[in-house]
């Protein structure tokens, strides 16, 4: 017996992907505060050289891209209904603090579009731009989203994006993860398969 499908999936991601495609690339953060929940991507438009296979593309893709969802909807409150939180501007603002802290990365070389979407289809919009773009950082650089949640997170190992971009005050005292090296190498394998650049 088939699965059950209200709406045909290709037809709603090429919907998805065609409704961020087309908002402006606009600065990270957004300039004014926004309600509602959704996804975003963000793009990197540095001169970073182990970016440079994705920044010299000719269509701009994502480095990350995610989603915040509404507060309440695991209370039943209703999934068919706009949230009227600030998560998605919060969200992004969180990733534009990260980006800020690290000591080899300038905020002013990201761009981000981001679509506020009804709390139904957040999940599904973000699994389908996550298959569309495999961004980088979502496939190779774990922990770009994380939160410093105190000092029972910090007793793990350190993530990959902090390897690579140190500058998170909660990160530096936590062990060693993978190798800059590895990680390099782990970029230029999905990017272009050569060999590794500098960082």
């Amino acid at each position: 017996m088939d699965a059950y499908d209200p709406l045909n999936y290709e037809t709603l991601a090429e919907n998805i992907v065609r409704a961020i495609e087309t908002t402006p690339l606009g600065p990270l953060p957004p300039s004014e505060r926004f309600v509602g929940a959704g996804v975003y991507a963000i793009y990197y438009q540095g001169d970073l050289e182990c970016y440079a296979p994705l920044v010299q593309k000719a269509d701009p893709t994502p480095i990350y891209v995610g989603s915040a969802e509404a507060k309440g909807g695991r209370k039943g409150e209703s999934v068919f209904a706009p949230s009227r939180g600030y998560e998605l501007s919060g969200r992004l603002g969180h990733h534009a603090a990260s980006i800020d802290a690290a000591t080899n990365l300038r905020l002013e070389d990201f761009r981000c579009r981001y679509l506020v979407v009804l709390p139904a289809w957040i999940v599904v919009a973000e699994r389908i731009m996550l298959t569309k773009y495999q961004p980088l950082w979502n496939r190779v650089c774990d922990g770009f989203g994380m939160k410093n949640v105190g000092n029972k997170r910090l007793t793990g190992r350190r993530p990959r994006w902090d390897t690579l971009h140190p500058g998170r005050f909660w990160s530096e005292n936590m062990s060693d993860g993978d190798s800059l090296e590895t990680i390099l190498q782990s970029i230029d394998e999905v990017l272009c398969g050569a060999a590794p650049p500098e960082l």
